[in-house]
């Protein structure tokens, strides 16, 4: 008995059955090791030569077996591949020799192949699984092995047919056994043709039909002049037509000619910071004939943009001559996507301009981001935004504007019209048609492939529709001449869109050599016609069926001159990065791909792209992982170049298991530069994980190594880390001493300096040093620190230094009873976090907002605002030390709000976490906390008498909220 496994499948392929001539002679009289031993090397030779030649073996039981060419990587060629791995098993160059050496009983096979329709179902056995193959296909191939001679090969006339080069072959006339499969048998008698791989689909441009009502929706959204948001969004599966759609609302624009602005995304590009909206403003620079172009601050600024916008921008919009490296950007990653959106806007500004972007779901982040940013700058420009996207990108694209489509299956009825506008010069047999409308099932692309599969010259053609559109278009290639193969073939493993120079190259040819061939897939509706310079498929589905069928060596070699072309066509490799690092990486060459992603992190980290930068980490993981130990030098240098950015927009949980191991290798590699950096980034997330004693170690460790080399970037991190612990544990005076030197340090000369840290260095240090002089009671002093960092962090446009100095600046005027004015502040820094992402210093400025709302009257917005946080936000984004002043801000507002109860059980869980971090300070806030809301009682008179302790004890101040 047996249960089933996964759900049966169809597919048209290839069946070879093979069978060891002699076997039981061979093995007779062998002991049961031999015998084993032997027929295990018949089956390792026989499964490398059906392997090379791009099949599988689906069985092998004893001497014989089966093998499938076509599933589950489709093949188109499935045919030729399968007698080439024929006709290599029987000519072995250098033959097998049977157990006793021999040379008269060398090994022989017999050996039979069938194409056609086979089903595939997994059984679940007592004792594992099997892959099961079902139905005359697979009888007809062990029919036909059964009959071949001793190193015979006998093929049916279904393979002939499919096979794309001429066989030699000779009839093999009256074989009883396979009278009642009604087909002509051939034995092969020379070597096959080498078997070319062949390439998939992609959509063809069929007339729309079916979509008027979407078109008007579209065209209401786009055209309205109220104050709404000029955005729509179309969401559906592949193939149901969302581009076609998209380019009918292209053709109705009314001024198309000139202000029209597409992108598409691209898997390779999906984490290359900005690429779409670059990609927009060079089109809109260039008026859609910048492709390829390099955007230069001249025609920028001929353009009427402003030279400090160019400034701004730097490296991410103007690239640097000869390799040349601008200083980092001052602006954050959503700093410079607005500036984008708004260099963007300026160049559309003169008449009504369409913006499409097609495959949200492969733009990448920071895009994205910008997106966001120009869904509400169209509100009041006469500018439409048009966004195609598959569901996966519905959360992404309600974000940026509230009216989304979902395009549902074509009504039966417009199917109908649609299969006549696809074959007006020839209409089909009604019951071709018929069968594939039901096939279609709504799906305007399956339609349109099975419809151009059908031979309109051959009325009387008994066709079986094949059942997927995968089968469709191989049916469609197979009409294609040899360069044209090879031309699909490359492009689809290039990408969905490739420049016609770079395919050139990697097959090394002339541009010129490709023209005629690029015609003919044009022809046949495989990529988009009116196009030279550029290859595009018509259709994700029709890429990736295409690049399935590349043979696994050949697609490394196409990867590999991929990245030669790439690196010799494009001077400035800045946007490539990533997309050598794929085809490295497809190559089997991880270690190259590490390094060029190394490259597109560093270029991330320049632009301030965190999104993409995480994107890039989590993808080096994966070449780290594979590599093994080879790769641990760069994997320090990844968690190092990474940590502070991610720790930064939340990623607390992720980083804090990569520092240890990031450590502990640096130290074996005896690298103290790497060692102290580690080190630094560890006392950041002790201190923020409420580990004092750990991260105290870690920050002295590091401080005095940095000392030690002279990293004065080092030196700023530990000595900062070390004042918070020591803050922390109730060290004020010696945090305060630490402070004011960093104040000093960061003073004159080095007042201006940014040393890559996430904040300014002298705008972190009055911040910082504001923070700690409340826990003693200096509240002007405070105040005064607090207003320089602001002063600093605004002068120099830091967004990052600016939260924290408007958090400090929060924070004593709340101690000075000024409510009004520190729910000012907190609400700035907390506006700027949300829009910048900084998202692990959340839960930190929400409490201490919910605490100035509460203070100003308004304690049921300040509960409602901290339980939205709550639910939107993982606390394990961030450390304990942010989430007990997030809950501590929580109580005080459940307090004001009348919920004592729930305020107490809130601060009881608060004093718990504060002791098990054992912070004096945050010990005495919730104390004070606890004894206002419950004044009566022995717990008020024990929480007082400890407050009072801990103050004597550690020199801090008590204060209880007013």
């Amino acid at each position: 008995m047996h249960k089933r496994g996964a759900d049966p499948e169809h597919s048209l392929v290839t069946i070879l059955a093979v069978d060891t001539v002699g076997s039981t002679e061979h093995i007779s009289g062998l002991d049961p090791d031999d015998a084993e031993t032997f027929l295990d090397n018949v089956m390792s030779y026989v499964s490398r030569k059906i392997e090379e030649a791009g099949g599988i073996l689906a069985s092998f039981h004893g001497d014989g077996g089966l093998a499938i060419f076509g599933w589950p990587n489709s093949l188109e060629n499935h045919a030729d591949c399968a007698c080439e791995a024929a006709w290599a098993i029987q000519h072995p160059q250098i033959p097998l020799a049977a157990p006793d050496g021999q040379d008269d009983r060398q090994v022989l096979f017999r050996l039979g192949i069938h194409s056609g329709l086979v089903r595939f179902r997994q059984l679940r056995l007592g004792v594992g699984s099997n892959l099961d193959l079902v139905g005359a296909t697979v009888h007809m191939a062990a029919a036909l092995q059964k009959q071949a001679p001793p190193s015979g090969i006998l093929i049916s006339a279904n393979t002939r047919e499919l096979c794309s080069g001429e066989l030699d072959v000779e009839p093999v006339r009256d074989v009883d056994a396979l009278a009642n499969f009604n087909t002509t048998v051939f034995e092969l008698r020379g070597r096959p043709p080498s078997p070319t791989a062949v390439d998939t689909v992609d959509t063809y441009p069929f007339p729309i039909v079916g979509r008027d009502g979407e078109l008007r929706m579209i065209a209401d959204t786009l055209g309205r002049d109220d104050e709404a948001a000029r955005v729509m969004s179309v969401i559906g599966e592949p193939g149901i037509g969302k581009s076609r759609l998209a380019a009918a609302v292209v053709d109705g624009w009314p001024e198309r000619a000139r202000n029209v602005h597409i992108f598409r995304g691209d898997t390779r590009k999906s984490t290359t910071p900005f690429a779409a909206m670059k990609a927009l403003v060079l089109s809109a620079l260039y008026q859609g004939e910048g492709r390829g172009a390099a955007l230069t601050a001249g025609d920028l600024s001929a353009a009427g943009i402003s030279e400090e916008t160019v400034s701004k921008l730097g490296s991410i919009l103007v690239p640097q001559d000869g390799g040349r490296r601008s200083k980092s950007v001052s602006l954050s990653g959503k700093g410079i996507a607005r500036t984008l959106v708004e260099v963007y806007a300026q160049l559309v500004a003169n008449g009504p301009a369409l913006t499409v972007i097609e495959d949200l779901h492969l733009i990448d982040p920071e895009s994205v981001e910008c997106l966001r940013h120009f869904g509400e700058l169209v509100v009041c420009r006469d500018i439409g935004l048009l966004i195609t996207g598959r569901p996966e990108a519905e959360f992404e694209a309600r974000r940026i504007g509230p009216d989304v489509m979902f395009l549902k299956p074509l009504a039966p009825a417009d199917m109908a019209v649609l299969a006549e506008k696809l074959t007006p010069e020839a209409p089909l047999d009604h019951s071709l048609v018929e069968e594939a409308l039901r096939r279609a099932d709504g799906v305007p692309f399956v339609l349109e492939q099975m419809l151009l599969s059908v031979d309109p010259d051959q009325p009387d053609q008994d066709i079986q529709l094949p059942q997927s559109v995968e089968s469709l278009i191989h049916g469609r290639i197979n009409k294609l001449s040899n360069p044209a193969k090879a031309l699909v073939q490359a492009a689809s493993v290039l990408g969905e869109e490739t420049e016609t120079a770079l395919v050139a190259r990697v097959l090394d040819s002339r541009v010129e050599d490709l023209r005629e061939p690029i015609r003919e897939l044009q022809k046949l509706g495989l990529v988009y016609p009116g196009q030279l310079d550029r290859l595009r498929f018509r259709h994700s589905i029709i890429a990736d069926a295409c690049s399935t069928t590349v043979p696994r060596g050949r697609r490394r070699g196409l990867h590999s001159r991929a990245i030669d072309a790439i690196s010799s066509i494009y001077a400035n490799l800045d946007e490539h990065y990533e997309r050598i690092a794929f085809h490295a990486e497809c190559a089997g060459d991880d270690e190259n791909a590490l390094e060029y992603l190394w490259l597109a992190g560093l270029q991330a980290r320049r632009s301030s792209a965190t999104g993409s930068l995480l994107l890039i980490f989590q993808h080096a993981e994966q070449c780290i992982e594979r590599l093994g130990e080879t790769a641990d030098d760069r994997y320090v240098d990844f968690v190092l170049m990474a940590c502070a950015a991610l720790l930064q927009i939340g990623e607390f949980s992720r980083m804090k298991g990569h520092i240890p191991r990031a450590l502990e290798i640096a130290r074996d590699r005896q690298q103290p530069e790497k060692v102290c950096g580690a080190l630094c980034h560890q006392s950041t997330v002790c201190w923020f994980d409420g580990r004092f004693a750990e991260g105290l170690t870690a920050s002295l460790e590091a401080l005095e190594l940095a000392r030690e080399l002279e990293l004065l970037p080092c030196v700023f991190a530990a000595q900062l880390s070390l004042a918070n612990i020591h803050h922390c544990m109730g060290h004020v005076d010696q945090a305060l001493q630490l402070q004011a030197q960093l104040c000093d340090m960061f003073d004159g000369e080095l007042a201006n300096a940014r040393l890559g840290a996430t904040g300014m260095p002298s705008s972190t240090a009055h911040a910082f040093m504001g923070w700690f002089l409340l826990e003693v009671g200096r509240y002007d002093e405070a105040l005064n620190h607090a207003e320089t960092a602001l002063s600093l962090a605004k002068a120099h446009s830091d967004s990052y230094a600016e939260v924290l100095a408007l958090t400090s600046l929060g924070r004593a005027l709340l101690m000075q009873h000024r409510p009004d004015e520190a729910l000012h502040r907190l609400m700035a820094a907390k506006d700027i976090s949300q829009r910048e992402g900084y998202d692990a210093i959340l839960p930190h400025l929400t409490g201490r907002m919910a605490a100035a709302l509460a203070r100003t009257g308004q304690a049921e917005q300040a509960v409602a605002m901290v339980e939205e946080l709550l639910r939107r936000v993982d606390e394990q984004r961030t450390g304990r030390l942010e989430v007990c002043h997030f809950h501590i801000g929580y109580a005080e507002a459940l307090f004001w709000a009348g919920r004592q109860e729930d305020a107490l059980t809130t601060l009881d869980r608060v004093v718990k976490m504060t002791r098990e971090i054992e912070s004096p300070t945050l010990i005495v806030q919730a104390l004070g906390l606890r004894a206002m809301i419950e004044p009566e009682g022995m717990a008020a008179q024990r929480d007082v008498s400890e407050q009072a302790r801990l103050c004597a004890e550690f020199g801090l101040v008590a204060w209880r909220p007013g």
